[in-house]
């Protein structure tokens, strides 16, 4: 008798031979695509009262602090001692008040006139009236719109507490989503002995959950609500039902309503080098936080880029680009990015990478941890066992109602290949 041996054909091959390595494990493709919703949270989650939350904001200018000359035709600067009457506006991080000095500059910065103290306010406020009196004068043709700088505050030996004045809060604005994402499965498929998982229920509720935790990804990065952050919402939308329906505005819609888009940087890979760099990070790091540590969510191109331009030796030991480590504040891998002015902790995102084709991929979306994270009005769910009483099945239902919750565009940006 022939030796038996194995076949590709007949039962032997069909029904006996188990050619399954590990027939209850199955490899993902993407086991984990959401880092920014991660990040967000884990740098602040907060309980929102209503689903149409505010946060307060405030921006002290005191760190450049003028105002413009509103003579209309000029002024001539009086000799040192004497004294001016100044019209000014566009007072910005001061109101002028008694005792204050100020360096007086052209509209251009170009030239220096000299430098002048209040003796007396007429009128406080973003605009008004002030009577000057010259300490040096350098230049007495001062035209329209000329910058008065304060440089400091000068009282008279004796006199009493100048007029107090304080700038209000802001007010931001957004709005909690609410996400839904069901499975459901038959009776029959939920007893079958099945290879590739142990329980098709419980590989479907680990898939929706991923795809739970991408739309609020997608909504947190790319969402549109209809009155951005800037004011409160007047209506939403309007579901089939005639009820509202919610949307949360997202991080790159947010840069780009903020001063027509300028916190949104290209970068031409073709002829970029370390000077732009700097360039580029002063803008980024002119609003840091103490830590002077911002982090990015970046695509792919993006991150393929960056560690070629650090690699070349026109920025080699002038940056210092870390390779992956372990993050214990995120839970994933990180790339420290070490420059003149702190450092970015960039973060991989798949995301980013595939969706719309890889549209993003060459972005690099950087945020000020102080200024972002979640607002939640309800505490994420998973709701088991909602079908109705007579389907012979099991239909799960994951909810979620929380927005993006962001504060000073001017902390954030966005960094683009081209």
């Amino acid at each position: 008798m022939a030796q038996t041996s194995a076949l590709n054909t007949g039962v032997l091959y069909t029904d006996r031979r188990d050619f399954y390595l590990n027939p209850k494990e199955t490899s993902e493709l993407w086991p984990s695509v959401t880092p920014f919703t991660t990040m967000t949270a884990k740098m602040s989650t907060k309980k929102a009262p209503d689903p149409d939350f505010r946060m307060f904001e405030y921006r002290a200018n005191w760190h450049n602090a003028y105002f413009l000359l509103n003579n209309g035709a000029g002024i001539t600067l009086a000799a040192s001692g004497s004294t001016n009457t100044v019209a000014f506006d566009t007072a910005t991080g001061v109101h002028p008040n008694v005792g204050d000095v100020f360096d007086v500059w052209s509209s251009d910065d170009a030239t220096y006139h000299g430098q002048v103290f209040v003796q007396a306010v007429t009128s406080t406020g973003s605009s008004g009236t002030v009577t000057t009196q010259t300490t040096v004068l350098s230049n007495n043709s001062v035209s329209d719109n000329a910058k008065f700088y304060l440089v400091g505050n000068a009282q008279e030996e004796g006199s009493g507490s100048p007029d107090a004045w304080s700038k209000e809060l802001e007010v931001a604005y957004n709005t909690c989503q609410i996400f839904k994402t069901p499975l459901e499965i038959t009776g029959t498929l939920l007893e079958m002995a099945l290879r590739g998982k142990t329980s098709e229920l419980a590989r479907l509720r680990g898939e929706k959950m991923k795809e739970h935790q991408m739309k609020q990804e997608l909504a947190f990065l790319l969402g549109r609500r209809t009155s951005g952050i800037t004011s409160a919402v007047t209506s939403h939308l309007t579901g089939a039902n005639s009820k509202y329906v919610r949307l949360t505005h997202g991080l790159l819609p947010i840069l780009e309503d903020y001063n027509s888009g300028s916190n949104i940087h290209s970068v031409t890979k073709s002829s970029y080098n370390y000077n732009k760099f700097l360039d580029l990070m002063r803008q980024v790091y002119e609003y840091g936080n103490d830590n002077a540590t911002k982090v990015a969510l970046v695509g792919d191109q993006f991150l393929a880029w960056l560690g070629s331009f650090a690699d070349e030796k026109s920025v080699m030991g002038k940056v210092d680009f870390q390779m992956p480590m372990a993050s214990k504040e995120f839970g994933f891998n990180i790339r420290n990015f070490m420059h003149q002015f702190g450092q970015i902790q960039f973060v991989r995102s798949p995301l980013l990478t595939q969706h719309a084709g890889g549209k993003y991929s060459g972005y690099a979306l950087i945020v000020d941890p102080m200024n972002i994270g979640q607002a939640r009005y309800r505490a994420d769910k998973f709701e088991a066992g909602i079908q109705n009483n007579d389907v012979d099945g099991i239909k799960d239902q994951y909810i979620s109602d929380k927005g993006l919750a962001l504060t000073l565009p001017e902390t954030h940006h966005a960094i683009k290949l081209v």
